[in-house]
């Protein structure tokens, strides 16, 4: 499953300038020291950030610190040191932080505001303006527990600095009650891809310490050099740990600590219990395309799965519901098993969502099953959907309540919210409901491998109706967090907490009970208390180190609670059971200084100095709680002219909405990452999101890559001066655009790479092919009038560009603009959102930009002449934005690029010139001959102005695969690749 991991720290610093590789770059704050520490205690993780920079320059800077959060976490302390002061932290009710947050807004303070935003990543952040030749200190400290998983523990740091860190370390350290069997750490893993709980290698860099056989010391400190040696950008990647313990056919671990305890039940040695699966699976419309293919290759595999003795069926909806078999639950036989993959094979996209009959339809079968057999055994039902209910019934109210009606909580309902068109919340609220948990699949390459991983996580029941009591008087019964669970799940773990009645009981003793496969079970465990502690810990409550023990299982009690209620709190429809709840979660939530749902930080600042003061510059289509905070002290308004603007490519990319700019400041922005799908887990805990908004900041956020605001100028209006600011900012791009001439930015040349097509009228071409994101970009050539030649070649022009991404097809020309099945003109301002997760901006008579998913942003640029004009012809450009999160399978004529380096050889006895051409060779995989390419200028249509450049004559021949006119396709829209790849592979 990809990422299947909540446990996942993120640490992305990332300059929005890049530092020379030799000297020491002034213009941004340098980060010399980066040392990440997380202590796991019996799971319970404290993971503490202690991230240092020092600006070198004589002038202020501005920095801002972004922490990338767990979903699974809570943030228990942040605090900044700035010239030897430190500036803490205070935790406070939501409503009441924002009403302060405002207020310190209004007296010019610097503030800052950490909420929880449903449905988003969860993110910390925080901007301060940082004096001449001085220094910083961020610290933040958040907590988790560790969920098993496949029978493993698994802890993930993702470190991104952005550039060489002087000091940079990273130390986990590990104490169990119990041996530690199993201790890896895998080379660094690239985030977003699937996690692969069996990798045999090992991370070079990384040293592990063995203190104890229940004690272990993870220490990771890559040099300079080492850093240097993966990136000029340092480190990229997810630093990971996994782990287990010794395990016994027993009652668990009871850990007691001053008056609370925490009890892990994860027995060894029983059977696997016999289940029925229900697979119930959305069809509809928008399935069509990479979808249904990922489905039919995921079901292929986990039909391959089931054991002979399961029993299974599959349920296929649009607008109606079509059964694999009509009349029973089917036994996975080999033959009956190949049958069901050949249904699967054969199953094609159409139609509407109609969620309701699907789920009532298949629950009603399944007790018609078991009344016929006689059987009674646990049963799954696995419901995958892309989009909300559109055929049959569509309130979701009464969905809900017919689902449950049926139901009446005998069988599991598993939701597999699939892409960003699903209503996660909705099916998140459906599974609570019905004895289930909901997860994400996110709409990338490997969704398959999502599907199949969520699969593993719940295919093997050991357990069904377990009950966990303590016995006698022991503990305080309404102290106990969730201790009824519907099945457990081989290589997952159950976690219970809990105070005592008494802090001097002598002993807490525990029942477990449940129905196995060869009937009911029952485990008993006792634990001796003494001074505080029960005897399965080997804690010394005098040690020096032990400070950060004596509080955990008080800390992770707290913690589950606060867990357990939210989950109650999206589960129930009762109004004033969801107050009732919130008041709880709320009170415990600022007891134990956790920032959650119901929760914020604010951080407040004394004014600056003046001399570090500046101009804001500030969009007004800023989010609620996402934008950093706007000012310093009264705020002057910035207007914006530029040519094109940015648009919200999905949740989180916040369009120019976090752009600021401060006069003589350059800016230090740290970015983050995308999250890996959640892991399912017992206790389906709440996801939280942090943010504590910038006070300034120059970039805008997605939540995969750093994004520079496509734009030439900016009108700066500060009272009446009326002074022109430029945007510093660096684009990396590619482009192609007027007669139409490409302009690549390729690694390892100091300079773009340009070419020209000259192909004939009517032609098509294909820019850009990715198969693992599923995107498609097509070109159409169109002439000048008349017979007007240059060189002896007709003028062409891009008259349309296609674009496709799933479901979704976009085609944009100079005089409309259709989106699917719909067409708009170019005389609004307007976003269109399709079930793809496709966002598309119409900016009025200039150009529209399309974002997809987090990171890949596009824009089509509009050039118009008049209709009548003798000779020209309105036409459009295409610009890549952010390419970063496409393939390394990426192609076409300019996304074969992305992905390729070359060097280039200038002429040694004199420059490189028309007649004196320097050389390009292509680095790694990719063989070529060299290329001549010569000094050239072309027209950037974007900034108008021009650009040196590495001319390649001859339509990019050398330099592109193959011959232009292999990238011909017969239609704009379509969406397989142009050029046969076989014979260009090395």
């Amino acid at each position: 499953m990809a990422s299947a991991c909540c446990r996942e720290l993120i640490i992305l610093l990332i300059c929005t300038f890049a530092a020379s590789e030799n000297v020491r770059n002034d213009t941004v704050p340098e980060i010399y020291s980066l040392h990440i520490r997380s202590d796991i205690a019996y799971r319970f993780a404290t993971t503490t950030v202690v991230s240092r920079l020092a600006n070198h320059a004589l002038e202020s800077k501005e920095a801002v610190f972004l922490v990338q959060l767990p979903e699974s976490a809570f943030i228990s302390n942040f605090s900044m040191t700035i010239e030897g002061k430190v500036y803490d932290g205070q935790v406070k009710e939501k409503e009441q932080a924002k009403k302060e947050y405002t207020k310190a807004k209004s007296r010019g303070q610097t503030a800052g505001h950490v909420s929880a935003k449903p449905r988003e990543t969860n993110r910390f952040k925080v901007a301060v303006n940082v004096a001449a030749q001085s220094k910083i200190t961020f610290n933040i400290t958040f907590q988790e527990l560790l969920q098993r998983k496949l029978g493993l523990y698994e802890h993930v740091i993702n470190v991104n600095p952005g550039q060489v860190v002087r000091d940079l370390k990273v130390d986990v350290y590990i104490h169990e009650s119990r041996e530690i069997t199993v201790l890896k750490v895998p080379p660094l893993r690239v985030p977003g891809e699937t996690n692969n709980l069996e990798a045999t290698q090992n991370n070079e860099l990384a040293v592990i310490d063995r203190i104890a056989p229940n004690k272990a010391h993870i220490s990771y400190r890559p040099s300079a050099a080492e850093q240097q040696a993966d990136s000029s950008a340092g480190i990229s990647g997810q630093f990971v740990v996994q782990y287990d313990v010794k395990r016994d056919m027993d009652a668990g671990e009871l850990q007691v600590v001053n008056g609370y305890f925490v009890h892990y039940f994860a027995p060894t040695g029983l059977p696997v219990v016999n289940k029925n699966v229900f697979f119930i699976l959305d069809v509809s419309g928008s399935m069509s395309g990479r979808k249904i293919r990922q489905v039919k290759d995921a079901m292929n595999v986990i039909l391959n799965d089931l054991r002979e003795d399961d029993y299974f069926n599959i349920i296929l909806f649009g607008s109606g519901v079509r059964y694999w078999n009509d009349e029973n639950m089917i036994q996975a036989t080999l033959d009956h098993v190949g049958a069901a993959k050949q249904f699967v094979r054969r199953m094609s996209a159409s139609g509407g969502t109609n969620i309701n009959d699907a789920l009532v339809r298949g629950m009603e079968f399944l007790e018609r099953h078991e009344s016929q057999s006689g059987k009674k055994l646990p049963s799954l039902i696995i419901f995958l959907t892309d989009g909300d209910p559109t055929s049959g019934e569509t309130s979701l109210e009464k969905i809900e309540s017919n689902v449950k009606a049926v139901n009446k909580e005998r069988y599991s309902l598993f939701s597999l919210a699939f892409g960003s068109g699903a209503d996660y919340k909705f099916l998140q609220k459906l599974s609570l409901q019905n004895r289930g948990v909901a997860r994400k699949i996110y709409e990338d390459s490997d969704a398959d491998l999502q599907l199949k991983g969520f699969y593993d996580e719940v295919a093997n029941p050991l357990l069904s109706d377990i009950k966990v009591e303590y016995l006698g008087d022991s503990v305080d019964n309404t102290s106990l967090t969730r201790n009824a669970f519907i099945n457990y799940f081989d290589g997952s773990e159950i976690v219970v907490a809990g105070k005592l009645a008494d802090v001097n009981v002598p002993s807490l003793s525990t029942r477990i009970s449940g129905v196995g496969a060869e009937g009911n079970v029952l485990l008993d465990t006792n634990v001796i208390i003494t001074g505080g502690v029960g005897n399965t810990l080997d804690l010394d409550l005098d040690a020096p180190d032990a400070s950060s023990l004596t509080s955990f299982t008080e800390r992770l009690w707290a913690y589950l609670t606060i867990k357990n209620t939210l989950e109650t709190m999206k589960e129930t429809s009762d109004n004033q059971e969801k107050e009732t709840l919130k008041q709880k979660a709320l009170d415990m939530s600022l007891k134990y200084h956790f920032v959650t749902p119901v929760t914020s930080m604010l951080v407040v600042k004394p004014d600056e100095p003046e001399k570090n003061a500046g101009d804001l510059i500030e969009d007004d289509g800023s989010e609620a709680e996402s934008s950093a905070s706007k000012s310093r002290g009264p705020s002057r308004k910035m207007v914006h002219s530029a040519s094109v603007q940015r648009s919200s490519g999905s949740p989180g990319f916040s369009g120019f909405a976090d752009i600021r700019q401060f006069r003589r400041l350059d800016h230090f922005n740290l970015m983050h990452a995308r999250l890996p799908p959640p892991m399912p887990t017992f206790l389906s805990l709440p996801r939280p999101s942090f943010l504590l908004p910038a006070t300034i900041t120059t970039t805008t956020t997605t939540t995969t890559t750093t994004h520079t605001p496509y734009t030439t100028k900016r009108q700066h209006k500060a009272g009446t001066s009326g002074r022109k600011r430029k945007n510093k900012k660096k684009v990396k791009e590619a482009l192609s655009d007027n007669d139409p001439h490409f302009l690549i930015t390729v690694k390892g040349s100091n300079k773009p790479v340009c070419f020209d097509v000259n192909g004939n009228p009517g032609d098509l071409y294909q820019l850009l092919w990715d198969p693992d994101s599923d995107i498609t970009v097509n070109a159409k050539i169109v002439a000048r009038k008349g017979s007007t030649k240059t060189w002896n070649k007709t003028k062409t022009y891009f008259g349309a560009i296609g674009f496709l991404h799933g479901n979704t097809r976009v085609k944009v020309g100079p005089h409309s603009i259709k989106i699917n099945d719909k067409t708009y003109n170019w005389r609004q301002n307007t976003v269109i959102s399709t079930t793809d997760g496709v966002k598309v901006t119409i900016h009025k008579k200039r150009n529209v930009t399309i974002g997809v998913g987090n990171g890949k942003e596009f824009a089509i640029v509009r050039h118009r002449v008049k209709r009548n004009h003798p000779t020209k012809v309105s036409f459009v450009g295409f610009y890549i934005l952010s390419g970063d999160g496409l393939s390394s399978r990426s192609h076409g004529l300019i996304g074969q690029f992305f992905h390729r380096a070359v060097n280039i050889q200038s002429p040694t006895a004199s420059p490189a010139s028309a007649s004196n051409p320097a050389l390009l060779t292509f680095q790694g995989r990719f063989r070529k001959r060299p290329v001549e390419v010569r000094p050239g200028r072309r027209l950037n249509m974007r900034t108008s102005k021009h650009v040196d450049c590495w001319h390649v004559r001859n339509n990019g021949w050398g330099f592109i695969d193959g011959h232009f006119e292999n990238y011909k396709v017969k239609d704009i829209l379509r969406e397989d690749l142009a050029i046969d790849l076989q014979q260009f592979k090395t």
